[in-house]
């Protein structure tokens, strides 16, 4: 498994880091068992403990790892239409459009708004948006809004 908690680790070297015209030559190659700890730029952490664990500050992380439980996810989409000629030149026309799904990685629209509330004021997010929008369709120039 490798994620950002500690199970495996890795450096790479930022480009440009070494060039061969202003001398800052790259360390050479010694082997495949070459010492890489000695390197230059390369952190070893202090110490290690197990697990580790991201510090709880409510901040918002995008943690990367391999979940075993996870399996590719399905999706069918299927249409049906029947049509037949009545009399008097009508047509009648009935159709069905199905979509069905499993295991999929998200299943809610992520950029979707939340309605959040502003504390202080008490008004919500749809509030605030419909009377941006109903000033912008009147053409109010953006420095006469209130705050």
């Amino acid at each position: 498994m490798n994620n950002t908690l500690g199970f495996t680790s890795n450096y790479t070297t930022p480009a440009n880091t070494y060039d061969t015209v202003a001398g800052n030559l790259a360390p050479s190659f010694t082997g495949f068992n070459q010492d890489i700890r000695s390197l230059p730029n390369v952190v070893v952490p202090a110490n290690l403990q197990f697990p580790l664990s991201q510090p709880i500050d409510e901040g918002e992380r995008i943690e990367t790892g391999v979940d075993s439980s996870l399996h590719a996810p399905t999706e069918y989409v299927w249409n049906l239409t029947y049509e037949r000629q009545m009399r008097a030149g009508t047509t009648l026309s009935v159709s069905y459009i199905g979509r069905m799904a499993r295991s999929l990685l998200a299943r809610r629209d992520a950029m979707a708004f939340n309605n959040v509330r502003d504390p202080k004021s008490g008004m919500d997010w749809y509030t605030a948006a419909t009377i941006l929008e109903k000033q912008r369709q009147q053409d109010v120039s953006a420095t006469q809004i209130a705050s």
